[in-house]
């Protein structure tokens, strides 16, 4: 039976693991901090009762399906490294702690909603074992189909953002409209003029976002987003702004 409990190999030159390193079954907490190991170690999926694991500032690139069987992993470190993509494995860990700082990730997926943890915009503790914290880091994170600052928006607006655009992934016979404005210049009137074919005056105040959708005859479903013209909206535009979308800007009463 292995003695080791705490394995802490940071900041050296070590490239990979010895064979025999799996054989560290009681292992529970292991370091690989800013070593030259560029590819996930394989042999760290045989410590099914590894509970934290740092690889900051590695040039690991992408982590393996295989990592599903670290079953007992609380604390994953990924900061600082050249991690680009995060699998689907990794949402279904019992994970407390994920520290994603600092990283370049080509997108990211809606899964990591599931993970119930807040989002932390502070930097993070490298002894996360023997700390209470609960959170996914995400200081100085770079995300390329998307902005980062989406995640300092409440969960539900992410749980929002998140729906349509996954939706806008698939190809479907719908558009989307957008009307953007200052309030009670005329959005939701002109909406529902084209919708109804009839003029309304005084429809109440859009408040937030309201998102309609109308049938064309041509059968396409035309989804018109309506964001309310107050100046605490304005700041929350940038979030759901899109390519292949059609905007409208209202700038006078109409």
């Amino acid at each position: 039976m292995a003695l080791f409990l705490i394995v802490a190999i940071s900041n050296t030159d070590i490239s990979d693991l010895p064979l025999d390193f799996s054989r560290l079954r009681n292992l529970s907490r292991l370091d690989l901090s800013f070593t030259n190991i560029k590819v996930f170690p394989p042999e760290i999926f045989e410590l099914q009762n590894l509970i934290e694991l740092h690889l900051a500032g590695t040039k690991i690139t992408t982590l393996p399906k295989e990592l599903r069987y670290l079953k007992n992993l609380r604390h994953l470190d990924l900061s600082g490294s050249s991690i680009s993509d995060l699998p689907d494995e990794l949402y279904s860990l019992p994970l407390e702690t994920l520290d994603i700082s600092n990283t370049k990730l080509e997108t990211i997926s809606p899964r990591i909603l599931d993970m119930n943890l807040p989002f932390l915009t502070q930097e993070a503790s490298r002894v996360y074992y023997y700390s209470n914290s609960r959170g996914i880091y995400i200081q100085k994170i770079e995300i390329a189909e998307l902005d980062s600052s989406i995640f300092s928006r409440p969960r539900e607006d992410l749980q929002v953002f998140f729906d349509e655009w996954e939706r806008s992934k698939v190809s479907l016979n719908e558009a989307r409209v957008i009307f953007v404005g200052n309030g009670l210049v005329g959005k939701s009137t002109m909406i529902h003029r084209i919708i109804s074919g009839s003029y309304v005056e005084d429809l109440a105040e859009t408040r937030g976002v309201h998102i309609e959708g109308w049938l064309t005859p041509e059968n396409t479903l035309v989804k018109f987003w309506d964001f309310g013209g107050q100046s605490i909206m304005h700041s929350t535009h940038k979030f759901f702004l899109s390519q292949r979308c059609l905007y409208v800007v209202v700038l006078e009463p109409v």
